[in-house]
């Protein structure tokens, strides 16, 4: 997992369906300032457990990668 507070970075990763290797992308407040933050997740698994942390301060999944045929 990754964190960011570029939305820069986050729209061009939704852009790129995740590019190589993020699946879900969670928004959530930083707990040391209050800014806007993601999480970049790397599989169901790693999604699963940032949003069961209880570590992000109201966490909202906002992308999921979609599948491609």
């Amino acid at each position: 997992m990754t964190s960011t507070d570029n939305r820069e970075w986050v729209d061009n990763i939704i852009a790129a369906n995740g590019g190589e290797d993020t699946t879900h992308i969670i928004e959530y407040n930083n707990m040391h300032d209050g800014r806007t933050a993601w999480k970049l997740c790397r599989g169901e698994k790693m999604y699963a457990y940032a949003m069961e942390t209880g570590s992000f301060i109201e966490p909202k999944l906002i992308w999921t990668q979609e599948e491609t045929p």
